[in-house]
């Protein structure tokens, strides 16, 4: 009944979606992250540098995640985790993982402002020499 069901590890190449418009470009040579999946339980890690962009736009920024997360019941479902963005056009303190939704195939980053969560045009904020660094783990 505990026996480990299922064990893989490896990377995955890395994609970034604005949600309303444009595009935000992960550069070839720094666009692969980290994975670990034991059972249900995925573990994502490492860094990714933006090499482009094209008229971003949106209130949140939606990094790939390797598996569909899972959808829980309540809010068990929703994903979260830390984002560290270095070189945007905000203080890094500013940025942050939004809690989100079960049964999805991405994370959603946005803005941290605690008087007004999500709100603005993060996307608007990456840049071409952007990093974001990322720790978190969901479940399928």
């Amino acid at each position: 009944a505990n026996a480990l069901d299922d064990y893989e590890e490896g990377q995955y190449t890395a994609t970034l979606t604005c949600l309303t418009s444009g595009t935000v470009t992960v550069n070839s040579s720094y666009d692969q992250l980290e994975y670990t999946k034991i059972g249900r339980v995925v573990y994502v890690t490492g860094r990714i540098r933006v090499s482009a962009i094209s008229s971003p736009s949106g209130a949140q920024l939606r990094l790939n995640l390797p598996f569909t997360s899972g959808s829980g019941t309540e809010d068990s479902g929703r994903v979260t985790g830390y984002i560290y963005i270095q070189n945007g056009d905000k203080d890094i303190n500013e940025y942050t993982s939004m809690p989100t939704g079960g049964g999805n195939d991405y994370i959603q980053i946005g803005f941290a402002d605690v008087t007004a969560p999500g709100i603005g045009d993060v996307c608007a904020t990456i840049n071409s020499n952007t990093h974001i660094s990322v720790n978190f783990f969901y479940t399928t």
